[in-house]
Order: structure tokens, then sequence, then C-alpha cells
């Protein structure tokens, strides 16, 4: 093992016994392996992505952090970061068009999904759109996008021991939520995640989203249920998620019968079609700030 630093170990192999911490995956696609450097403290995973990015750091190249000091999510919202959960970032380079970059959330969102139902039942873990990742309901993992020089750097945070418990609104979880599951460490969780965000992506790059849109589907929360939706600006729609469109928008069918195709988003809240709660209102449970986002 050769360190880097005090706090950063490099090494190859996977599987492979800690402490060792870089790993490179082989596959016969547009992206071969991930170089992962692990820190144990960062500002952001993100942060680093980013400086490597600019500094022409080949696609696939990443960067893991025990602990997070300012963690972000969505719209520069912050995401709490402590000791025991995942969080990695990976510069991607895509040949595809630019118009649609933004629809890697949603295939980063399936190869987690793919890497957590290894050790959960598939039942519990569901797709929050556009890139949150639900088990038994509760949010325990979220994706970022940004661009940086012409690269894309992919940000993900995973609850795999702790959950914030001063969060409103949607409530939180962790992969650990329920003592009676088998615990997963961040270390099993990226070796699965790995192997699955390289096969999904690879096939993103062959064929796009809409190659991979119906496991999407199929993974998906809330399809059928009426929704409400914070555009931004304080703007909010409401209707029924009928489905995703080919480059991972939310098709939304609005009272008039009318399908709205939602670019960007946030759902808030989220009840079967045609159900009513208490006093009239929908579960407050669903502002998109759990997994500390």
């Amino acid at each position: 093992m050769s360190r880097c630093s005090s706090s950063c170990w490099v090494h190859c192999g996977i599987p492979s016994p800690p402490p060792c911490r870089i790993s490179f995956l082989s596959l016969v696609d547009h992206l071969k392996r991930l170089n992962i450097t692990h820190h144990e403290v960062v500002t952001s995973t993100s942060d680093l992505a980013a400086e490597a990015a600019r500094n022409n750091a080949p696609e696939g190249t990443a960067f893991r952090g025990d602990i997070q000091t300012r963690g972000r999510g969505r719209h520069g919202r912050d995401w709490s970061s402590p000791r025991g959960n995942l969080y990695l970032s990976v510069i991607l380079r895509p040949d595809r068009p630019m118009a649609e970059w933004g629809s890697l959330s949603l295939m980063a969102a399936i190869a987690l999904h793919d890497a957590m139902t290894r050790f959960r039942d598939r039942g519990r873990a569901s797709l929050k759109w556009p890139n949150d990742i639900l088990l038994d309901d509760r949010k325990c993992a979220g994706l970022l996008l940004e661009i940086v020089d012409g690269a894309v750097i992919l940000g993900c945070g995973v609850n795999c021991m702790d959950a914030p418990e001063d969060v409103t609104g949607w409530m939180a979880g962790s992969l650990n939520q329920d003592a009676a599951d088998p615990a997963i460490s961040p270390d099993q969780l990226l070796e699965a995640l790995e192997i699955s965000l390289l096969a999904r992506y690879n096939d993103w790059h062959s064929g796009g989203f809409d190659h991979l849109r119906q496991h999407w589907i199929d993974a998906a929360a809330h399809i059928g249920d009426e929704i409400s939706l914070d555009l931004g600006q304080g703007k909010v729609m409401t209707g029924v998620f009928e489905t995703i469109g080919s480059d991972g928008s939310l098709l939304l069918r609005g009272q008039d019968g009318g399908i709205t195709a939602i670019q960007a988003g946030d759902v808030l809240r989220a009840r079967p079609e045609g159900t009513e709660t208490q006093g009239g209102k929908q579960n407050p449970e669903g502002a998109d700030h759990a997994a500390g986002d």
C-alpha cells in the first residue's frame, strides 16, 4: 500500500481487504474502470473531483471521503456527512450530446438501486424522481450532477450507518435502519456500486437513457400517485405522476387530463390517486431534504 498523504490511501484490486482504497474494474466498454482515491476528511468529494476535472483528469477518476465538512446536495443544500456513510464523486466525460447529460442522474440512481438491492429486498427500495433512493419509504441516498469544464461530476451520498435526525420533510433513513437486517458497510456497498455504475453507464453510453428507461420505471416510487412538485421560485404543480419520458422528464397529468413534461423539480408530496388524508391534507412527509439534502 502506498500513501499519498497522512489521510489518503491508494490501492489496486477489487475485492480487496481493508484498508486498500483504489479499485480497478475492467469491462470491454466505454468506461473500463474507476480509479478511486480515498480520503479520511474532505470538504466535499465533488470539490476534489471538480478540481481534478479542471486539471484534465481522465474519465473514471473518483474520490471518496469518510467525512465531508461541506457536503452538498441539489440546489446548494447542505448534505449531512458524518463518518459511517458512503460519499463518492466520479468524473464522467460522455460522448453523447450534452442535451442528454441530465439523464445521467437517473442512470446513476438505477445503478445505486442495483447495488443496494444486492443487500436489501427489491420491494423495499425505490427511486424517487429525479435522483433519490428510498428504503422503506425513507430517503437514504441522493445524487448530484455538476458540469465542470466539459466534464460531468457525479456525486453520490448514501446513509449506510447514520441518518440525520433534525431534517424536516421527507423522512431520512439508512441502509442499516432495521436492526433485523444484516449490516452493510460503506466498503461493501461501494464494491457493488462500482460494478453496477460501470455497467449502467456503459448501457447509457451505447443507447442513451431510453435504453434504461424501463429499468427506472420498474423501480420507481409514486408512479400513478397524485404528487405535488416544487418547480422553484415558489411555483408548485399538482397532478398524477404518469411515467417518465425517454429523456427522463416526469410526465404529469393535470386535472384537465393534459400531460406536462417536467424537466426539473422536487417531489414534495405523494399519495395514491383519489385518496384523501385526515382533514383533506396530504402527508407532510415529502420535502426533498432527507438524507442530509
